[in-house]
Protein backbone atom coordinates (compact mmCIF):
# COMPACT_ATOMS: atom_id res chain seq x y z
CA UNK A 1 0.00 0.00 0.00
CA UNK A 2 1.26 3.28 -0.96
CA UNK A 3 2.27 6.38 0.98
CA UNK A 4 -0.27 8.28 -0.88
CA UNK A 5 -3.02 5.56 -0.06
CA UNK A 6 -2.12 5.52 3.73
CA UNK A 7 -2.19 9.28 3.89
CA UNK A 8 -6.02 9.23 2.26
CA UNK A 9 -7.27 6.86 4.84
CA UNK A 10 -5.66 8.67 7.52
CA UNK A 11 -7.84 11.77 6.32
CA UNK A 12 -10.88 10.27 6.10
CA UNK A 13 -10.47 8.15 9.22
CA UNK A 14 -9.75 12.08 11.10
CA UNK A 15 -12.98 13.20 9.41
CA UNK A 16 -15.14 10.17 10.69
CA UNK A 17 -14.27 9.67 13.99
CA UNK A 18 -15.71 12.87 15.59
CA UNK A 19 -18.65 12.45 13.15
CA UNK A 20 -19.65 9.07 14.65
CA UNK A 21 -18.67 10.05 18.07
CA UNK A 22 -21.19 12.67 17.75
CA UNK A 23 -23.68 10.16 16.19
CA UNK A 24 -23.63 7.58 19.17
CA UNK A 25 -23.92 10.23 21.66
CA UNK A 26 -26.77 11.52 19.83
CA UNK A 27 -28.71 8.03 19.75
CA UNK A 28 -28.33 7.48 23.09
CA UNK A 29 -29.35 10.78 23.97
CA UNK A 30 -33.29 11.42 24.30
CA UNK A 31 -33.42 15.12 23.08
CA UNK A 32 -31.02 16.67 21.22
CA UNK A 33 -29.71 19.98 22.51
CA UNK A 34 -30.55 22.63 20.31
CA UNK A 35 -28.10 25.35 19.41
CA UNK A 36 -25.18 23.06 19.34
CA UNK A 37 -23.05 22.83 16.63
CA UNK A 38 -20.55 19.35 15.92
CA UNK A 39 -17.27 20.98 17.65
CA UNK A 40 -19.28 22.07 20.73
CA UNK A 41 -21.33 19.03 20.90
CA UNK A 42 -18.03 17.05 20.69
CA UNK A 43 -15.39 18.96 22.68
CA UNK A 44 -17.41 21.20 25.04
CA UNK A 45 -18.68 18.84 27.96
CA UNK A 46 -22.58 19.31 29.19
CA UNK A 47 -21.44 19.85 32.95
CA UNK A 48 -19.14 23.27 33.19
CA UNK A 49 -15.75 21.88 33.18
CA UNK A 50 -12.17 23.85 32.75
CA UNK A 51 -10.71 21.18 30.29
CA UNK A 52 -12.36 22.68 27.54
CA UNK A 53 -10.96 26.27 28.46
CA UNK A 54 -7.22 24.65 29.10
CA UNK A 55 -7.26 22.94 25.91
CA UNK A 56 -8.34 25.56 23.97
CA UNK A 57 -6.11 28.40 25.35
CA UNK A 58 -3.16 26.41 24.64
CA UNK A 59 -4.49 25.81 20.41
CA UNK A 60 -3.33 29.47 19.62
CA UNK A 61 0.43 28.28 20.42
CA UNK A 62 -0.08 25.08 18.99
CA UNK A 63 -1.34 26.89 15.87
CA UNK A 64 1.73 29.44 15.69
CA UNK A 65 4.18 26.61 16.09
CA UNK A 66 2.31 24.69 13.31
CA UNK A 67 2.51 28.12 11.24
CA UNK A 68 6.55 28.26 11.86
CA UNK A 69 7.12 24.94 10.86
CA UNK A 70 5.29 25.41 8.15
CA UNK A 71 7.56 28.05 7.03
CA UNK A 72 10.81 26.06 7.80
CA UNK A 73 9.63 22.62 5.85
CA UNK A 74 9.47 24.63 2.87
CA UNK A 75 12.70 26.32 3.02
CA UNK A 76 14.31 23.15 3.43
CA UNK A 77 12.17 21.64 0.93
CA UNK A 78 13.99 24.17 -1.32
CA UNK A 79 17.29 23.83 0.45
CA UNK A 80 17.27 20.54 -0.17
CA UNK A 81 16.54 21.33 -4.10
CA UNK A 82 19.09 23.73 -4.35
CA UNK A 83 21.93 21.66 -2.34
CA UNK A 84 20.39 18.61 -4.49
CA UNK A 85 19.73 15.74 -1.65
CA UNK A 86 17.96 12.62 -1.56
CA UNK A 87 16.01 12.24 -4.54
CA UNK A 88 16.88 15.66 -5.45
CA UNK A 89 20.67 14.73 -6.15
CA UNK A 90 19.88 15.69 -10.34
CA UNK A 91 17.01 18.17 -9.80
CA UNK A 92 17.45 21.70 -11.04
CA UNK A 93 16.25 24.41 -8.83
CA UNK A 94 13.23 26.00 -10.22
CA UNK A 95 10.95 28.60 -7.96
CA UNK A 96 7.66 29.15 -8.60
CA UNK A 97 4.77 31.12 -7.39
CA UNK A 98 2.14 28.31 -8.08
CA UNK A 99 4.08 25.96 -6.70
CA UNK A 100 4.23 27.89 -3.32
CA UNK A 101 0.58 28.61 -3.25
CA UNK A 102 0.10 24.76 -4.21
CA UNK A 103 2.36 23.81 -1.32
CA UNK A 104 0.58 26.80 1.25
CA UNK A 105 -2.68 25.20 0.58
CA UNK A 106 -1.38 22.11 1.10
CA UNK A 107 0.05 22.84 4.11
CA UNK A 108 -3.22 24.68 5.86
CA UNK A 109 -5.05 21.54 4.84
CA UNK A 110 -2.36 19.55 7.05
CA UNK A 111 -2.76 22.36 9.65
CA UNK A 112 -6.86 21.61 9.78
CA UNK A 113 -5.95 17.80 9.96
CA UNK A 114 -3.95 18.81 13.18
CA UNK A 115 -6.24 20.79 14.54
CA UNK A 116 -9.10 18.06 14.24
CA UNK A 117 -6.39 16.05 15.60
CA UNK A 118 -6.04 18.47 18.85
CA UNK A 119 -9.28 17.25 19.82
CA UNK A 120 -8.59 14.27 20.70
CA UNK A 121 -6.84 15.41 24.10
CA UNK A 122 -9.84 16.64 25.36
CA UNK A 123 -11.98 13.94 23.63
CA UNK A 124 -9.58 11.29 25.52
CA UNK A 125 -9.48 13.52 29.08
CA UNK A 126 -13.49 13.74 28.81
CA UNK A 127 -14.28 9.68 28.47
CA UNK A 128 -10.96 8.36 30.40
CA UNK A 129 -11.45 11.40 33.12
CA UNK A 130 -8.19 11.00 34.87
CA UNK A 131 -7.41 11.97 38.84
CA UNK A 132 -4.68 14.60 38.20
CA UNK A 133 -6.16 16.21 34.89
CA UNK A 134 -3.67 18.92 34.71
CA UNK A 135 -0.67 16.52 34.57
CA UNK A 136 -2.74 14.84 32.12
CA UNK A 137 -3.20 17.22 29.63
CA UNK A 138 0.41 18.45 30.15
CA UNK A 139 1.64 14.88 28.97
CA UNK A 140 -1.34 14.47 26.20
CA UNK A 141 -0.44 18.31 24.58
CA UNK A 142 3.19 17.83 24.87
CA UNK A 143 2.31 14.39 22.54
CA UNK A 144 -0.16 16.49 20.27
CA UNK A 145 2.00 19.14 19.86
CA UNK A 146 5.27 17.22 19.45
CA UNK A 147 3.54 14.92 16.84
CA UNK A 148 2.12 17.51 14.55
CA UNK A 149 5.64 19.31 14.92
CA UNK A 150 7.66 16.85 13.86
CA UNK A 151 4.81 15.11 11.21
CA UNK A 152 6.01 17.91 8.44
CA UNK A 153 9.60 17.43 8.56
CA UNK A 154 9.43 12.84 8.83
CA UNK A 155 7.20 13.52 5.74
CA UNK A 156 9.62 15.86 3.46
CA UNK A 157 12.42 13.77 4.85
CA UNK A 158 10.50 10.32 3.70
CA UNK A 159 9.71 11.72 0.19
CA UNK A 160 13.53 13.02 -0.11
CA UNK A 161 15.09 9.61 1.28
CA UNK A 162 12.69 6.93 0.69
Amino acid sequence: MGVLALFMIAILAAGIFPLSLYLVRTMHREKPREGRTLDEELIHPSAKDDGFEWWEAQRGPFNRALLFVGILVVALYYGMIRGGFGKYHFASFEFSWWGLFFQAVLYLIYMGIANLLYNTGLIVESMRKPLAPMAFRQQAYQLIFWVGVAAPFVFLLGLAFL
